[in-house]
């Protein structure tokens, strides 16, 4: 038994260090391997749009993850819609919290408004264990609705 198998939750919070070189890249090939994982927690802590398509990667991997929050994060353009994505086809998802973030681009403009309400869609569709869905205050994607 390896220190991995007992851990059942992992939380990033008010933290830099997913925005140091390549941290997310680790970061997912450790998700990958932690078996029992039931709970990822990202809360203000570094991730961009970049990041998080690395990280939507992993997460399509990890069968078992039954909460996933991410918080507090500015610039995360379509990454968060791969995310979404990716998580509709974990068979064991029962919460996503996305709150308090922004789908806009660091770089400005507004990125991925369209992609996240797809994405949004198609895990509705596509998933058979989400229960909880919470939206909260998520910068850009009213601007869809105002054109």
């Amino acid at each position: 038994m390896t220190l991995t198998d007992s851990l059942t939750s992992l939380q990033f919070t008010k933290t830099n260090i997913l925005a140091q070189g390549n941290a997310v890249k680790v970061l997912s090939n450790i998700l990958i391997n932690i078996k029992n994982l039931e709970e990822v927690v990202l809360n203000k802590c570094g991730l961009d749009e970049p990041k998080c398509k690395i990280l939507a990667d992993a997460l399509m991997r990890m069968k078992k993850l039954r909460i996933f929050r991410i918080n507090m994060q500015k610039g995360l353009g379509q990454g968060i819609s791969s995310i979404i994505y990716n998580l509709s086809f974990n068979p064991n998802l029962v919460l996503l919290d996305l709150g308090e973030i922004s789908i806009e681009a660091r770089r400005g403009g507004v990125a991925g408004n369209n992609e996240t309400i797809v994405s949004l869609y198609k895990m509705l569709k596509i998933s058979a264990s989400i229960e909880i869905l919470k939206l909260n205050n998520i910068l850009g994607l009213n601007n869809s609705y105002t054109r």
